[in-house]
């Protein structure tokens, strides 16, 4: 009886180790997006992570630094750049010390890192979502939404 509450894990080439539960693989050691223990959350059945949403996964690997421009570009320009602006005009109290200073998008990538990789984001097939954390953004986290290797969505705040 025991056995049904017992967890399947296996170790995974692309995703470290991973745990079997609900309809999905979850775990948090995968090296993605040149990112180390990110956590990820990919479907599958008890017997492994699906074939089609690992196809869906590396495809997106495979082309990141072909997009990465543009992710630099809409982190920069949508989010630190105003952030920057009310921490100038004081908007922030004494609640953060040390604001980073970058001068261009191409500044953005020494001060964030992937944290979270969903493959078939809320529940959308052929979707991935991409979450970065950021060292001017305490509260948040930052997602990035593919489709078909494209971005269809970038939120300021995406979930947990």
């Amino acid at each position: 009886m025991f056995s049904l509450f017992k967890k399947t894990s296996m170790q995974h080439q692309i995703l470290g180790e991973i745990t079997y539960g609900f309809g999905c693989w979850k775990g948090n050691t995968a090296k993605l997006f040149e990112s180390d223990a990110v956590e990820v959350l990919i479907p599958g059945e008890k017997s492994g992570p699906s074939a089609e949403a690992i196809s869906s996964l590396l495809n997106l690997m495979s082309c990141y630094s072909s997009i990465k421009n543009e992710l630099a570009n809409t982190l920069y320009k949508e989010h630190y750049v105003h952030g920057r602006a009310a921490f100038d005009a004081g908007e922030f109290g004494n609640e953060m010390v040390d604001y980073p200073i970058i001068e261009s998008p191409d500044g953005i990538w020494g001060n964030i890192s992937v944290v979270r990789v969903w493959v078939n984001s809320y529940g959308k097939k052929d979707q991935i979502e991409i979450a970065y954390e950021a060292e001017w953004d305490l509260e948040h986290t930052l997602g990035f939404i593919f489709e078909n290797n494209k971005i269809i969505n970038f939120c300021a705040s995406v979930g947990p």
